[in-house]
């Protein structure tokens, strides 16, 4: 009998002896640290006394995990995110996976209620795919039509033709695929907007479209990042959305020129006075602390065009602190605290002999708002999230170029989304009488920010919504933007 188990045991490891050999091993890409994310609290789980549990969002492309620590429950989200609650005091997780070795996390013991992030990745560098043809409709084709397939709802599917030259792959959002020599053909049910490519020896990848329609047929094409043309006449370009007719008057943007010859602009607020607040069009599910709506009245100002960006930052501070450090120093600078702003700014002010400043709340909000040319917008800019903010819809969980997106009515860039937006304020209940230049409480524990982020969803992204932050904190999704008082 003993040698019969014994048998058996060495015949299972034998039968997994390659895959353990062959695991890879993961890699830490960005320690664990608090963030603005309010998943915990807009997510709540609660241990088995009651208590508010905390959330550790890991960022990996890989569905295929299992978890040992402190943990209340875990959920994959669509976007490549992991979320996991783990009880208030937990200080350690491990990750595990057929796939990878185990590998242990260990941190300061959670806070309950609060979100944090850890970016992890495969230790051994992966293939790429890359989107060189963006998913479109053709309305002139009819392979949707005569190859007809139904989803789960017995609604017609739509179809999409993807070019891509891989013949083993899984499709991740839909309801079938097959290789056709050298492209697939991909059944989405209506109204599908996502679709994840996962292939062996290539990093996931998730791609983002406008809802398909059932019966359409769509085309796209996807190439290994190797193998992408290099002549001008057929590289991709990068997609961004054209600005929008915003004219700003060459009077009112200040550029300003560092002696290294990096520069960035600054454009004029006019003063006047604006309702500060959870106003109509900001919806009806705002936060408590977005209200009472009060009057404020604002002197001119300048604000920054764009948040500071990586190259300016490091033109100024000598490095770049920034989780995405390794793409276009175009991006904004991240993962700075309130703290290490206030250096930034200190020695900014010495280079150039002008005295800038974080905004105050009152002055971000009405410089995000439009100013005096506002048009009442949700967002900074309009009320298609989409083309003027990167969020969780379609930032693909990273901080973009700046000025990519459109501007608002004053020809500002990216006050919704891409990074949170630090600002001067002590963060505080609103007052529901009228104010003018207010600087908000003279104390507290947090300090305000805004805008949301690349992590953000939508209602976090409108104009009013407020958050408190550690001051001491940063976080891959954090920067600031410059005031000037003339």
């Amino acid at each position: 009998m003993l040698k019969n188990k014994l048998r058996i045991i060495f015949a299972f490891v034998a039968l997994l002896l390659p895959t353990l050999l062959s695991a890879q091993e993961l890699k830490v890409v960005s320690k664990l640290k608090l963030t603005q994310r309010q998943e915990a609290t807009r997510y709540e789980r609660r241990d088995l006394n009651g208590n508010l549990c905390a959330m550790v969002v890991l960022l990996i492309d890989n569905d295929n995990l299992d978890f040992e620590g402190d943990i209340r429950t875990h959920q994959y989200r669509s976007n490549g995110e992991w979320w996991i609650w783990m009880t208030q005091d937990a200080n350690w997780l491990t990750i595990k996976s057929i796939e990878y070795t185990p590998l242990r996390l260990e941190f300061a013991p959670l806070q309950a209620g609060r979100t944090y992030e850890v970016r992890v990745e495969p230790a051994s560098p992966m293939q790429m795919l890359v989107v060189t043809d963006p998913l479109r409709a053709d309305y002139t084709m009819t392979d949707a039509a005569k190859n007809s397939r139904v989803d789960a709802s017995g609604r017609a599917c739509a179809l999409a033709r993807i070019g891509l030259v891989l013949p083993e792959a899984k499709f991740v959002g839909a309801v079938h695929s097959v290789y056709r020599g050298g492209e697939w053909w991909v059944w989405l049910a209506p109204g599908t907007n996502q679709l994840t490519v996962q292939a062996k020896g290539y990093q996931p990848l998730t791609v983002r479209f406008t809802p398909v329609e059932s019966s359409v047929t769509y085309l796209m094409t996807l190439l290994k990042a190797g193998s992408m043309p290099t002549s001008p006449a057929t590289s991709p370009t990068p997609t961004s959305i054209p600005a929008a007719n915003t004219s700003v008057a060459s009077n009112d943007i200040l550029p300003i020129i560092l002696p290294n010859g990096v520069r960035f602009n600054m454009i004029r607020v006019h003063g006047g006075t604006f309702d500060m607040g959870a106003t109509s069009e900001q919806g009806s599910d705002a936060d408590d602390d977005e209200k009472p709506v009060h009057k404020v009245t604002l002197s001119t100002y300048y604000i920054g065009e764009t948040e500071v960006t990586q190259e300016l930052w490091k033109a100024v501070m000598g490095s770049n602190p920034s989780y995405f450090s390794s793409g276009s120093l175009k991006r904004p600078v991240e993962n700075v605290s309130w703290n290490e702003c206030q250096e930034f700014i200190r020695k900014l002010n010495a280079l150039t002999g002008k005295t800038f400043r974080l905004p105050t709340e009152a002055e971000w909000e009405f410089a995000a708002r439009g100013g005096t040319k506002s048009r009442g917008y949700k967002y900074s800019g309009g009320n298609d999230i989409g083309s003027v903010a990167w969020y969780d819809g379609n930032a693909v969980r990273s901080t973009h170029d700046v000025k990519t997106k459109r501007p608002n009515e004053l020809g500002i860039y990216d006050m919704s989304g891409n990074v949170w937006e630090w600002c001067q304020d002590w963060f505080g209940k609103y007052s529901a009488g009228s104010q003018s230049n207010p600087k908000g409480p003279s104390s507290g524990s947090d300090r305000v920010s805004r805008g949301g982020s690349w992590g953000s969803n939508p209602r976090i992204c409108r104009t009013s919504d407020r958050y408190d932050y550690d001051p001491g904190n940063g976080g891959s999704d954090i920067g600031l933007r410059l005031v000037l008082v003339p």
